[in-house]
């Protein structure tokens, strides 16, 4: 069961923001707080953009899935 304030108002968390902006050489590892789950991000070194990913997470945070982008 998710929280009823899941998806959370507003952009990214800022953890996902800042990875995504200033990736450190060879990657980074976030584990960040959606609703009533734990969700793992596994970023390359070349960043990207956290609100498309953050979106992507929120569409398909659903059934336990790995997904990869």
């Amino acid at each position: 069961m998710t929280s009823r304030y899941w998806p959370p108002p507003g952009g990214p968390p800022p953890a996902l923001v800042s990875a995504a902006r200033r990736p450190p050489e060879g990657g980074s590892t976030l584990v960040l707080d959606a609703g009533d789950q734990k969700v793992i991000v596994v970023l390359g070194e070349d960043g990207g953009e956290a609100s498309l990913m953050w979106t992507f997470i929120q569409k398909y945070l659903t059934g336990g899935k790995a997904i990869r982008m």
